[in-house]
């Protein structure tokens, strides 16, 4: 859906995005989102939970819920047909409603925004790992820079073909996509590429050792498993 709280910046980037995918099979998801893929010993459709979620459970949420009250807030005192429409539901005691109006408001006040734009941004920086050429407009064509100068000025291996892996961690029940497996000074890591203001949490920490524990990795083609690299664990 289109962000009403984008700038014009943004909004270009997410068109972009949309209009230059990579060219990767999408596995079945179920209703939670969570992969749809055969377990390696039975062949068995099994749902996977998602390495993000298993994560983020271990994570303090208290600053994410404070952040999501602000932009409902926002979403509300830039909408007054949303005010008038909760108000309504209130009076009515319309619970279905009330969380119509509250997506409403959180998607109006950008709640999904920052997640889009770093997806996007994913985007880029695997076309620029594929060398497809293409690149996101200004002012993030500059980021593309910076990553692959910092890729360069360290020395480290960027292999196109573990790009954007889905991996699975068979004893946690858990999967995930990893953005890049690089290699660095000879030996393979994990490697993340994170949008947000601040990488320092728990829940990444913990996402990076469950990829880098992951027995399994979808093939590219998406016709079963390969075996996973070895990986620094420590």
């Amino acid at each position: 859906p289109q962000q009403p709280a984008a700038n014009a910046a943004q909004t270009a980037l997410l068109e972009w995005a949309a209009a230059n995918p990579t060219d990767r099979p999408t596995p079945a998801r179920d209703g939670s989102g969570r992969y749809r893929l055969p377990h390696p010993d039975t062949d068995k459709a099994t749902s996977w939970t998602r390495a993000t979620t298993f994560a983020g459970s271990l994570s303090d949420s208290q600053g994410l819920n404070v952040w999501r009250h602000r932009l409902l807030v926002g979403g509300l005192a830039s909408s007054p047909d949303l005010v008038a429409d909760a108000a309504a539901a209130w009076l009515a005691d319309d619970r279905q409603a009330l969380t119509r109006a509250a997506g409403q408001a959180l998607h109006r006040g950008g709640e999904k925004l920052a997640a889009d734009c770093g997806t996007a941004m994913h985007t880029a920086v695997e076309h620029h790992i594929a060398g497809t050429g293409v690149r996101p407009p200004w002012p993030y064509d500059a980021d593309v820079d910076a990553y692959a100068a910092l890729i360069a000025d360290h020395d480290i291996t960027t292999p196109p073909e573990w790009s954007e892996r889905i991996l699975l961690t068979t004893d946690l029940g858990v999967a995930g996509t990893t953005d890049n497996i690089i290699t660095l000074g000879g030996v393979n890591y994990i490697a993340d590429l994170k949008t947000g203001s601040s990488a320092d949490r728990i829940d990444y920490a913990i996402q990076l050792a469950i990829y880098a524990h992951a027995a399994h990795m979808w093939r590219l083609d998406g016709t079963g498993y390969e075996p996973m690299p070895e990986v620094d664990q420590n």
